[in-house]
């Protein structure tokens, strides 16, 4: 009788076992969609600091239920919006995919352009005759382009930014589609490299209208001001701004910019984002699809707010309640273990140097017109008159290689004696003349860095690199690049399909990430990757 009892206790803890495990959701054998969320200038500290106001099912999840990379940084000198999209898609570094910045000087044109602008490209949306955005001087494929070429061109590739430099970068050369915002229209529009006209699912999103409906809107804090851990009486550089109002935009040239300067944007950008899942049907056949988010407002006002402002946290608690909608709304319609997501960010806000030196740390505004004007004083001296500095932008000096030429001059003892003037300027911490990439191959430290960064066909003929805590002086750029020895680390964490809990501090490069999804999932490497797959995700 004790032994019937026995097997029979035995045999209804099996079936039990048994049965509870096979209603355990199995993942696929591949992601039927994959997520990439990219972030503007995200600093990888916020998950933390900013962790017990965000929502249980915001940034959290990639904390709590993710695996989450704390040392996580581009492995190139000059981390900016443009090289670091086209890193991550690429597995590789401007060297080989060639986008050296956001802009790039035109030596033929003798003018900065937009690195992904071109004249013969047609905007899709709006009026055929307005030039629009492609990746065409992108020099190396993407894991989209790898996907679509591997598929057969079943598996469709779409991105979606605010920017249509993201927005093209990050969707690469054989994408379904690249959507940005059109900032006189508010209406989200693509260019003739995709398509020849916008799907119905857009024109049908832009007939909603939510820019003019974001207008009439105002921003204020989200959560009382004591939820938050900035400190109004101890306020460094100004009186925190808000609320904020905007119907007076109605009457600028561009009355929809307003949107990439406030969290509006980005709510915006995650229900186009949805809308695209949707009206795309991604994630719902066999064919692995592929999403990219670029989240990027506040970018142009990191430096006026600086990354430890109310209005900064502010945007990243409301940042959370989107990114909470997304993931709940793509897991309830594709599937929780059918989604494999990955968080991350693109050149790391800089901090103002007013700001650090309120708390004693070295920090400064280098002025390059000044600096530049006593460079080409000091080569007059050597060489006779003339204008030696054709062009500065970047941290990169192009020197006039028509008048050098014509002077019967060496051009390496230009660049020699150029870099070596300018390691003597207040927070230039190195200067490096670029003929040292084309005959060295650097293994280590600031040069290899630099190096990752160089591209022969677009770069300038002089590296500076400035000291931590230094930046260019405002107005001398369109954006003031973040080019410090220690600004590009970033966030980076994975959740969903096959990921698994975990954190590592072992250092990863971010074109080690789609190298990583590529081993995963079995999606061929991009042509120019030089990135490796994650070991703690490719045991």
């Amino acid at each position: 009788m004790k032994t019937k009892l026995t097997y029979s206790i035995l045999t209804f803890f099996l079936f039990f076992c048994t049965g509870a495990k096979s209603q355990i959701p199995v993942p696929p054998e591949k992601p039927t969609l994959i997520i990439g969320i990219i972030i503007d200038q995200m600093h990888p500290d916020y998950l933390n600091r900013y962790y017990n106001n965000f929502t249980e099912k915001g940034f959290r999840v990639f904390i709590d239920n993710g695996y989450t990379f704390s040392n996580a940084a581009y492995s190139y000198a000059f981390s900016h919006k443009g090289p670091d999209q086209a890193t991550l898609v690429t597995g590789t570094t401007p060297r080989y995919h060639g986008i050296t910045g956001i802009e790039w000087y035109n030596r033929k044109t003798l003018k900065t352009e937009l690195i992904t602008a071109d004249e013969r490209a047609i905007t899709v949306g709006l009026t055929p005759s307005q030039h629009a955005y492609n990746a065409a001087n992108m020099n190396a494929s993407t894991i989209g382009d790898e996907l679509k070429l591997s598929t057969y061109g079943n598996s469709k590739v779409v991105s979606v930014s605010l920017e249509p430099t993201q927005a093209v970068l990050l969707a690469g050369h054989a994408a379904d589609g690249a959507y940005w915002l059109d900032e006189k229209t508010g209406r989200m529009i693509s260019s003739d490299a995709y398509m020849a006209w916008l799907p119905d699912w857009v024109d049908a999103f832009n007939l909603k209208n939510f820019p003019g409906f974001y207008m009439k809107s105002r921003w204020d804090l989200l959560l009382p001001e004591n939820k938050y851990l900035y400190d109004a009486k101890k306020r460094i550089y100004k009186d925190y701004s808000l609320p904020q109002s905007f119907e007076s935009n109605a009457s600028k040239p561009n009355p929809f910019a307003f949107l990439k300067a406030t969290p509006f944007g980005n709510m915006m950008l995650k229900d186009f984002a949805l809308s695209a899942i949707k009206g795309e049907k991604l994630g719902q056949d066999g064919f692995t699809d592929l999403l990219f988010v670029n989240f990027s407002s506040l970018g142009q006002k990191a430096l006026e707010y600086g990354p430890y402002s109310i209005e900064m946290e502010d945007n990243y608690l409301r940042l959370d309640r989107e990114i909470e909608d997304l993931i709940k709304t793509i897991e309830k319609e594709v599937g929780r273990n059918n989604v494999l997501f990955f968080l991350t960010g693109s050149q790391r806000a800089p901090i103002n140097p007013e700001y650090l030196e309120e708390y004693n740390i070295p920090s400064g505004y280098f002025k390059a017109d000044r600096a530049m004007a006593l460079l080409n004083t000091y080569l007059m001296a050597f060489y006779g008159q003339g204008r030696w500095i054709e062009h500065y932008y970047g941290q990169q000096i192009y020197l006039n290689r028509e008048l050098i030429e014509s002077s019967k001059i060496s051009f390496k003892e230009v660049q020699d004696r150029t870099a070596a003037f300018m390691k003597e300027f207040t927070g230039v911490a190195f200067a490096a003349p670029t003929h040292l990439f084309n005959e060295n191959e650097y293994q280590s430290g600031v040069l290899k860095k630099m190096q990752e960064s160089y591209n022969k066909e677009h770069c300038g003929d002089i590296f500076l690199m400035l000291e931590p805590g230094w930046i260019e002086e405002p107005g001398d750029q369109n954006e003031t690049e973040v080019y410090g020895l220690s600004d590009t680390r970033v966030p980076l964490s994975f959740y969903g399909w096959k990921t698994g809990r975990g954190e590592s501090s072992q250092p990863v490069k971010i074109s080690d990430i789609i190298p990583t999804i590529c081993s995963m999932t079995g999606i061929p490497m991009p042509n120019s990757a030089t990135g490796t797959p994650i070991k703690e995700l490719n045991p």
